[in-house]
């Protein structure tokens, strides 16, 4: 009988943060996103209303308008969560933060409650763009379909060492 156990190894998987439709990086509405300037981006054009956490993480960064968050993974990944384009003009109307920075949360958490039919009714993108801010040592996409739920395995990603 062992006293001690084996510990965990992360699995680098990056889930997707909300259901709908996947957008690949050159297809982003915000060309900061869509040309790379954050780092290796995609987007998912949501059909519902509820971002999760993509992995087991610490809120780095929570924008007080609601609109946009960071995340940072115990290995150092860092993923900065952008719901919609422009949507900082909004100054918080139809976003429902539902974590603090500093917060630990787990894949999977409830992160932050928004209105897409809002967002689309001031001719805005309801895009969510989530962008690699840190570097990363490997990506690969495990997306195999345009339609995407959430919690459905994006990416399996290491950050850079």
């Amino acid at each position: 009988m062992s006293w001690f156990r084996k510990k965990k190894k992360e699995t680098g998987e990056v889930r997707a943060v909300v259901g709908g439709t996947y957008v690949e990086q050159e297809k982003l509405p915000d060309p900061v996103f869509s040309q790379g300037m954050m780092g290796p981006a995609f987007g998912i054009n949501p059909t519902e209303g509820k971002i999760t956490a993509p992995f087991d993480g610490t809120v780095s960064m929570m924008f007080p308008t609601g609109h946009a968050l960071g995340l940072t993974r115990s290995d150092g990944l860092e993923l900065l969560v952008h719901i919609g384009v422009d949507t900082v003009n909004l100054n918080g109307e139809g976003f429902h933060p539902q974590v603090k920075e500093g917060q630990i949360v787990k894949q999977g958490d409830l992160l932050v409650q928004f209105e897409p039919a809002l967002v689309r009714s001031r001719n805005l993108s309801p895009v969510v763009i989530c962008a690699f801010t840190s570097e990363l040592s490997s990506c690969s996409s495990c997306v195999h379909g345009e339609q995407v739920r959430a919690g459905d395995v994006l990416f399996e990603t290491n950050a850079a060492e």
